[in-house]
């Protein structure tokens, strides 16, 4: 393995505005000045192929492996950002995938 992507998928509460969806994506790209992170991206979806069912917005971070993921799950910044994150979407998914080497 030579890395790690954590997947978030989001799908915005009907009830919720894009600024305040806006502003909790803000402090998640954030993030990526945590040293665990080697970058972050969050955004809304821009798919053409209609297979989003009912997501609309999603993070994608990579790291070099589970021992830098595990330090960014618990940080306090990533666990305040995550529940900002929570009120404003009615669905989260989340995936972690490795990143193969040349072991793969």
């Amino acid at each position: 393995m030579t890395g790690l992507l954590h997947v978030v998928l989001l799908a915005q509460f009907s009830g919720s505005t894009s600024d305040e969806m806006k502003s909790a994506l803000d402090n998640v790209r954030d993030l990526g000045v945590l040293d665990a992170v080697d970058w972050i991206v969050a955004g809304k979806d821009v798919s053409v192929e209609g297979m989003q069912t009912g997501f609309t917005h999603a993070i994608v971070a990579r790291f070099a492996g589970p021992s830098e993921r595990d330090r960014y799950l618990s940080a306090p910044s990533h666990i305040a950002a995550g529940k900002q994150l929570a009120n404003h979407a009615a669905s989260i998914a989340i995936i972690d995938v490795d990143i193969p080497g040349d072991d793969a």
